[in-house]
């Protein structure tokens, strides 16, 4: 079975075997982009892929359906338009159970937090983070029993992994290149 829906004024979307994972770059390369394959969640797919190519996301991703993975593929880079708007971050989990697995994030200079959590249980697991110069990865105090791992925050603002949240694991990571505090 093959599934391809069009969206108004982004042309007609590449087809996916089965339609899952869902491929962001169906619905275009932008916040909207996302936005609306998240809305194409269900439960039979929960997992959207960032497929190999250059998103610009103009203002932030909130990830607002529990129990979601976000995958990035190699070759898949989400940057911060320089100017946007991102009063919660690039990418933020809002629901709970939420994954983050194998993202490239490049904050391009702004003074914004790369993936950030008020929600339980998120995971945070292969994400690469440059150019953000406020922090890399944050866990605000509802984020309880994180987990981030395997993860690289690169040039950095105040901090490069900050967590507020009871329970929250990290393991396996790298932070460098920072004007304030790693971890």
């Amino acid at each position: 079975m093959t599934i391809a829906m069009p969206i108004a004024g982004q042309g007609i979307p590449r087809a996916m075997a089965s339609g899952c994972p869902i491929d962001v770059a169906s619905y275009g390369y932008t916040t909207a982009g996302a936005k609306a394959a998240l809305g194409a969640v269900s439960t039979t797919c929960q997992t959207i892929l960032f497929s190999p190519g250059t998103y610009v996301f103009g203002s932030s991703f909130k990830v607002n359906k529990a129990s979601v993975t976000v995958k990035g593929s190699t070759g898949a880079v989400i940057k911060a338009k320089v100017g946007g708007s991102f009063s919660e971050g690039l990418i933020k989990a809002t629901a709970g159970h939420v994954t983050f697995s194998g993202l490239t994030l490049n904050g391009q200079g702004n003074a914004i937090t790369g993936v950030s959590s008020n929600s339980p249980y998120t995971a945070v697991q292969g994400v690469s983070l440059s150019g953000f110069t406020g922090r890399g990865i944050y866990m605000l105090g509802g984020a309880s029993d994180a987990t981030i791992s395997g993860c690289t925050v690169t040039g950095f603002g105040d901090r490069g992994i900050l967590t507020q949240a009871d329970r929250t694991t990290v393991s396996g990571c790298t932070v460098s290149g920072g004007q304030g505090i790693g971890i």
